[in-house]
């Protein structure tokens, strides 16, 4: 029997998690308190600025500076433009006087709020990104113990990591997403050895602190395997013909060189 299972991995300090579950949290506890204060509106308002836009650029700033995101809230502040910086300074002001200064006006809140944004978003994608890496390490180390020959295509910004594993008849091919989903793909394996080895793989990751939430098991009974085994071997065919066009372009280039004049 060989089969297909979709499960999600996450590790037991996994920031990315961290990150979504506080920004919940402080958008609720933070944002309702920020526009409940009637004489901090009032001054928002009566200075033409959207105490929406400064509400949301407060939390996001809080929660960025909270301990359990020191390490990413630091690397989202190197970052920042020096005007992000003092309109972050000058709300601070706002949030502890009540006043409105003369500098803070709403062109620089709002270039503030999506200079915030775009610093955050695009470290985020980076440590996704490192973190879909390090399973992959992972991985690839779990199946190199088991005997098999991996092949790897990593990930790029957004997409998926592929890794495919042979050992004589048997094929595991892993496919990675950035939010953390893990799709394995068994084939060439017979009865019960499917499952053995699906184990033994999950309970590998389980012991280098990940969690493992299975979501669903598709036996396909296909010795040349299922959907996912077909795409990863469609991307490295589209490599392997990538490789041989530019080997074929480099010959051709060699030989008009070596041709006499």
């Amino acid at each position: 029997m060989s089969e297909t299972i979709r499960a999600s991995v996450s590790a037991v300090k996994s920031t990315t998690r961290q990150l979504s579950t506080l920004l919940g949290s402080a958008i609720h506890r933070l944002g309702g308190a920020i526009l409940t204060q009637s004489e901090l509106l009032g001054n928002l308002v009566a200075s033409h600025i959207d105490p929406t836009s400064v509400a949301r650029l407060l939390v996001l700033h809080d929660v960025l500076e909270m301990p359990e995101l020191s390490s990413f809230g630091s690397e989202v502040a190197l970052q920042l433009k020096p005007t992000t910086v003092a309109t972050l300074g000058q709300l601070d002001t706002l949030v502890s006087t009540g006043q409105v200064t003369s500098a803070l006006t709403s062109a620089r809140v709002n270039a503030a709020l999506r200079d915030l944004t775009t610093s955050t978003q695009t470290t985020y994608q980076k440590m996704v990104q490192r973190e879909t890496q390090q399973v992959g390490a992972d991985l690839r180390a779990i199946l190199d113990s088991r005997g098999y020959r991996v092949d790897v295509i990593p990930a790029s910004a957004g997409q998926m990591m592929w890794l495919r594993a042979t050992r004589a008849e048997h094929v595991v091919a892993a496919q990675l997403g950035a939010s953390g989903t893990l799709e394995l793909d068994f084939a060439g394996f017979d009865s019960g050895d499917c499952t053995k080895e699906r184990g033994a793989i999950i309970e590998q990751l389980a012991q280098r602190g990940y969690t493992i939430n299975v979501e669903s098991t598709i036996a396909h009974n296909r010795r040349d395997g299922g959907s996912v085994l077909q795409t990863i071997e469609q991307g490295f065919a589209s490599i392997d013909d990538q490789l041989r066009r530019l080997n074929l372009a480099k010959a051709h280039h060699h030989h008009h060189r070596r041709q006499p004049r």
